[in-house]
């Protein structure tokens, strides 16, 4: 049986230098929790096309000075010593993505199986990329959850915040972000789609 959440006790965690961390109890943007094999694992494969493998000083480097949302599945011990697995699509994508800034998990109960990272100065623009969910993972509403709560961050930054950016490929992929998202195509070569959303401070 799967413990409750409510149950789970979180160890504590620092706070990275230049971002707030906040947790929607499925995704947060603390890079201590990310996996660089998992990550890289995920940029080795064909559905991540744009990306490659890097090296653990250039990954660390990326996730250090990105804004990376971490979808993760949590491991639950059991006293006698059996783990058991609390998928994230034990929860309903639909429940409150409101962020929690107690940050505590233990980490090692954590295998990393989706990501979002923003590009951003974290004032005024912000980029979106490698996005991902691991295939045995998608189905369940995840990835929709996880760009809803990126899109949450966006749309909490202040009246100084321009613009939100993204490039995809495909007309279904740009039906979704504009669904989930609330991106507009901007320029479109191929099936290339360069998209946006304005922001408070945007005049354009």
């Amino acid at each position: 049986m799967t413990q409750p959440q409510s149950q789970l006790q979180p160890q504590p965690q620092s706070q990275p230098p230049l971002f707030q961390v906040q947790q929607w109890i499925r995704s947060f943007p603390d890079p201590t929790l990310h996996s660089f094999s998992a990550i890289n694992t995920a940029f080795a494969q064909e559905y991540m096309y744009w990306a490659k493998p890097l090296s653990e000083s250039v990954l660390k480097e990326m996730v250090d000075h990105s804004l990376c949302f971490g979808l993760y599945k949590y491991n639950i011990p059991k006293p006698n010593g059996i783990g058991t697995t609390m998928s994230p699509s034990n929860f309903s994508p639909n429940s409150s993505s409101t962020p929690n800034t107690n940050t505590n998990t233990n980490t090692t109960n954590l295998t990393q199986i989706g990501l979002a990272r923003i590009i951003t100065d974290n004032t005024t623009f912000a980029y979106l990329t490698d996005v991902y969910i691991l295939p045995e993972h998608q189905g369940a509403g995840l990835g929709s959850w996880l760009l809803q709560c990126v899109t949450e961050w966006v749309d909490s930054r202040g009246d100084s915040f321009r613009r939100f950016m993204l490039v995809t490929v495909g007309e279904r992929a740009e039906g979704y972000y504009r669904r989930v998202m609330g991106a507009e195509v901007q320029g479109r070569k191929g099936e290339v789609f360069v998209m946006a959303k304005k922001g408070r401070g945007g005049s354009v």
